[in-house]
């Protein structure tokens, strides 16, 4: 485990979930923003707790602690809508390539799901006490279990680049910040 404490980024070699990790931190951490990475996920979940594939290191498996000074549950699906966007948009700049945001929290590349959106939060029914944004990226993967080789797919096996994880570890934590704040 190691921590960049000038990005707040915690990184680690495997954990069951990022937005788990991040969860149970929460009330240890002082600063926040607090990114976790991990090279892989052992339990790594979508929406509607369906499991999400990252046992391999060739993915993004992304989790941000926040604590915004508002937040609206009535607007949960703009949240999602911002995010996805600003997913495509900076997939389309790092890459150069175009993917699209399937609503609520998809992203498709040429039909099959390369990414997922997550956010949880815990601390009532107004203001919650925390906010955690979770992204999964296939970024380098070469290949996938037999059963989504069909529905998933990765950057790198769309154009055979292997892309830089931390560009997007940077862009991703400095923007999400203040996705709760821009309504």
């Amino acid at each position: 485990m190691s921590t960049e404490n000038e990005n707040s980024v915690l990184y680690l070699q495997s954990v069951d979930s990022t937005n788990e990790m991040a969860k149970r931190l929460e009330a240890y951490v002082e600063t926040v923003p607090l990114a976790i990475v991990a090279d892989r996920q052992t339990k790594g979940r979508g929406s509607k707790g369906r499991t999400w594939y990252s046992a391999s290191e060739g993915g993004l498996y992304f989790s941000l602690l926040l604590r915004p000074a508002t937040f609206d549950f009535a607007l949960l699906d703009l949240y999602h809508t911002k995010i996805g966007e600003y997913l495509v948009r900076l997939i389309g700049e790092l890459t150069g390539i175009s993917v699209q945001m399937e609503w609520p929290n998809d992203i498709i590349l040429e039909h099959k799901k390369c990414g997922g959106i997550l956010i949880e939060t815990a601390g009532g029914s107004g203001t919650p006490r925390f906010v955690v944004v979770g992204i999964g990226l296939n970024l380098n993967q070469v290949r996938f279990p037999k059963p989504l080789r069909l529905i998933a797919t990765s950057l790198r096996q769309k154009t055979g680049i292997i892309y830089d994880k931390q560009s997007f570890i940077d862009a991703l934590v400095k923007e999400l910040s203040y996705v709760f704040e821009r309504n």
